[in-house]
């Protein structure tokens, strides 16, 4: 026993890096995976979002992928102690941060950002900024 808690001790260190990761982040861990868009709440800029639309969550990247085809690979950033739970996407193209927020109720994943306004939005009602209800994909 005592000899686990040795090992335990001159582990910590690397443990609570979160692996070889040099600067410690939070990636939204409860998000990683693969998320398949069932519904969209409000109006959206461009209607409904095209059947097989998914979010893949991996590692600090976001991947749009339509079909088997990925579209755009971004990173993200979430902070799970704010309420709701913040998520910063950093588009992979031109370095623009769109601020959002996100939530997991009854097994979907629930996610605004503020696109269309510039701003975090507040709220998952759908009035300034649509909000995209997902599924987890099974595999």
């Amino acid at each position: 026993m005592k000899r686990l808690a040795v090992c335990l001790l001159l582990l910590a260190p690397a443990l609570c890096r979160g692996g070889d990761d040099p600067e410690p982040r939070d990636r939204g861990g409860e998000i990683q995976g693969t998320w398949v868009v069932s519904k969209v709440i409000g109006k959206g800029p461009g209607g409904a979002p095209p059947a097989g639309l998914a979010l893949v969550f991996q590692k600090g990247k976001l991947s749009i992928k339509e079909g088997e085809q990925v579209t755009k690979a971004h990173a993200f950033t979430a902070d799970t102690k704010k309420k709701p739970a913040h998520l910063d996407i950093t588009d992979g193209n031109n370095g623009k941060k769109i601020e959002g927020i996100y939530k997991i109720e009854k097994g979907e994943l629930y996610l605004c950002i503020g696109e269309q306004t510039g701003k975090r939005p507040t709220a998952f009602d759908g009035k300034d900024e649509p909000v995209i209800v997902l599924k987890r994909q099974k595999k």
